[in-house]
Order: structure tokens, then sequence, then C-alpha cells
């Protein structure tokens, strides 16, 4: 029994991995803007963001507050 519900705990991990990686490539290959925001600022960002946005690394826009790269004028 012990063994039966560690093989189907693993084949659950397998499968998770396996979507985690179909996710991440179909994010990344998207030709739209795909942006995760959390608390104002920028959690994820797919390269058409990026390029969007006028950044050449997804990295860049990580961490930095949505309102920071908003024109004054446009932040109301």
């Amino acid at each position: 029994m012990i063994t039966k519900r560690k093989t189907i705990s693993e084949q659950q991990s397998v499968l998770h991995q396996e979507s985690e990686v179909l996710y991440r490539t179909m994010i990344e290959a998207a030709p739209v803007s795909i942006m995760a925001i959390r608390d104002g600022r920028f959690f994820s960002v797919n390269p058409a963001g990026c390029r969007m946005l006028g950044y050449s690394d997804p990295d860049e826009l990580i961490g930095i507050a949505v309102l920071d790269i908003v024109a004054p004028e446009s932040r109301e």
C-alpha cells in the first residue's frame, strides 16, 4: 500500500513538473504581453511584455513598481 502511494505521489510530481514547463514555454512564446503584478510591482513579465515596455530583458522589470514606468500625468 505504501509503495503504491509513493508511486502515485512520484507520478503526480512528474506531471506537475511537466505542467510547469509547458506553462512557462507557452507564456515565454506568447506573441502578446503577459504581465503579473503583485502588490503594485511586476512579478512576472514575458518577452513580448518586455518589448512592449521598451526593456530588453524581463528581469529588468521584476520588482519595479508599475507606477514607476507610468508617466506622472497618466498615473491617476
